[in-house]
């Protein structure tokens, strides 16, 4: 009898893990369409590799400045790997702590505070899946002068200057992301707090002691949400309000702070935002580096030296100067991604100039559609983006930079066709990390400034082009009516593939051709626009001998 009761308990318990099964199943069905993922996790909540996971303590707020309140947290990957991170204040009684999930498995953190009581000893664990995720953006391992994300993937950075994303009473953000992934941008610069040039929003009712926990939980809105919604979107995270006494002068604001509240502010940034994988570090924007501004350069490098020493998971870190500069801190360790701002620098002439640094070269700033405007918006930047990025660095559009309207709501035209730039790499499936610039390999009858731009992999069997077909460049960059045409100069046997794309709408066409070695001249099949080709040896047929055959 005791048998038989127990396999009836057993048939029911099954047919209730059957409907559970099914309940879940339609729940997932039933989920609103186009849901984002939950990159951003809690507690014990099952994170994602490549995400952000949080962990809460409750303080027993017994000291009388929390901002000061030292408490650490310990985590601890699957592959036994610690990572200890500064908590921090997040207003009441309540610390954060944060890590960034680079391993699947189980992870586990510990907690210790010498002041606090609440926030010493706690311990938990959870578990991290894999994901989709890139995770941060990193040197490629391959070429430190390119890009690449934690995932092994090369990065395609093509930049905007939404420098008041997160300031609070933009209500748009939204949408203006939404649209910048939309028109093909990769990579936005935009200010901590929003606050470009005030430094008040950092603090709480004018106390330097005091941070203003308000404004930083809408940056933590805002970059979560990103998280979730465009895991793909990086951020040029400008940490530091502009020169309080004038972008050409020496700042007074830093350098009249004491050496405590430096290192307070910095180490609550870092605690805060280190873990999101979609950071860049800028310390600052539009500073004027040189002997004349020792308060500048020692508070670029103070801010830099500490992120070097104290952000945990190793984000790179830049310094923005003012227009026309060479970048200030080529030599500095914390230096790992040189940022300038040019002015019709077309041709990309200035990547060259660090030829011997292994590091990327960013254009920030050229001109802007309301601020140093371009003749042709769209034609200006597409060569922008086009010739940065083929000369082996990257660079930025200018928008409405003091201001967040949606692209789609806006009467700007210079993202129009900069779409096509990312799908060009994604399509075609170009890697750019096994390339080098070389504009010399080819001839042509546009030299100087409107010249072709050109990566080439080493054994010269691929190449990527742009041809910018130029009649006019600088402010009043147009396109020429002719048919773009090159020669690309000692071309290897082999069998090719040629695809030749419009820059301005996208158009594709292909073709395949024989070379017996040589010379070769390569003709657009359009008049009138400037092109981007793609060629590349048939990997399948090899590279043939002079005589024919395959090597």
């Amino acid at each position: 009898m005791g048998k038989a009761k127990e396999t009836e308990r057993l048939r029911i318990e099954k047919v209730l893990n059957v409907r559970l099964v099914l309940i879940v199943v339609w729940s997932l069905l039933l989920a609103p369409a186009g849901k984002a993922a939950t990159n951003f996790t809690h507690g014990s909540d099952t994170a994602r590799k490549y995400g952000v996971h949080e962990i809460i303590l409750t303080g027993d707020g017994s000291v009388p400045n929390p901002f000061d309140t030292p408490c650490e947290v310990t985590f601890t990957s699957p592959t036994g790997v610690s990572v200890t991170v500064n908590a921090f204040y997040d207003c009441r009684d309540t610390w954060r702590a944060r890590c960034y999930v680079n391993e699947t498995g189980r992870w586990s953190w510990r907690s210790s505070s010498a002041r606090d009581h609440g926030l010493d000893g706690e311990s938990g664990s959870f578990t991290a899946v894999g994901s989709g995720l890139r995770g941060k953006i990193i040197k490629d391992p391959d070429n430190s002068n390119a890009l690449a994300t934690d995932d092994g993937r090369w990065f395609l950075c093509v930049g905007d200057t939404p420098y008041s994303l997160f300031q609070e009473e933009k209500a748009k953000w939204k949408e203006y992301v939404r649209d910048d992934q939309d028109q093909g941008i990769t990579f936005v610069r935009a200010t901590m707090l929003g606050a470009q040039d005030d430094w008040d929003p950092l603090f709480k009712d004018g106390d330097h002691d005091r941070l203003n926990v308000h404004k930083f939980q809408i940056n933590d809105d805002r970059l979560i949400w990103m998280l979730d919604h465009y895991p793909d979107m990086y951020v040029e995270f400008i940490l530091l309000p502009g020169c309080n006494t004038g972008w050409s002068n020496d700042e007074t604001f830093w350098y009249g702070l004491t050496a405590s509240q430096h290192r307070r502010i910095l180490k609550y940034i870092v605690a805060r935002y280190a873990a999101f994988p979609e950071i860049v570090w800028q310390i600052v924007n539009d500073y004027n580096f040189s002997p004349s501004h020792p308060h500048n350069v020692a508070l670029a490098n103070e801010a830099g030296d500490y992120l070097m020493k104290n952000d945990p998971w190793g984000h790179l870190t830049t310094a923005g100067g003012i227009r026309g500069d060479d970048f200030y801190f080529p030599d500095k360790e914390w230096a790992t991604f040189f940022h300038l701002e040019t002015l019709d620098a077309l041709p990309a002439d200035q990547v060259k100039d660090y030829t011997d640094f292994p590091v990327h070269v960013f254009c920030g700033e050229d001109r802007y559609e309301t601020y140093r405007q371009p003749d042709h918006p769209a034609v200006f930047f597409r060569r922008l983006i086009w010739s940065w990025t083929l000369s082996g660095g990257s660079a930025c559009y200018g928008g409405d930079w003091d201001d967040i309207v949606p692209y789609s709501e806006s009467s700007l035209h210079g993202l129009d066709n900069m779409i096509y730039v990312k799908d060009f790499f994604v399509k075609n499936e170009i890697d750019l990390s096994g390339y080098l610039p070389d504009d010399n390999c080819v001839t042509s009858n546009a030299r100087g400034a409107g010249r072709p731009k050109v990566m080439r992999t080493q054994d010269s069997t691929s190449y990527v082009i742009y041809h910018p077909n130029a009649s006019v460049n600088g402010q009043g960059a147009d396109i020429s009516p002719a048919t773009p045409y090159l020669s690309i100069d000692d071309l290897p046997a082999a069998d090719y593939e040629l695809v030749w794309m419009r820059a301005d709408n996208g158009e594709i066409q292909k073709t395949d051709f024989s070379h017996d070695g040589g010379n070769k001249l390569l003709v657009s099949p359009w008049e009138g626009t400037d092109v981007v080709l793609y060629l590349h040896a048939d990997p399948a047929k090899g590279v043939r001998s002079p005589s024919g055959g395959k090597l």
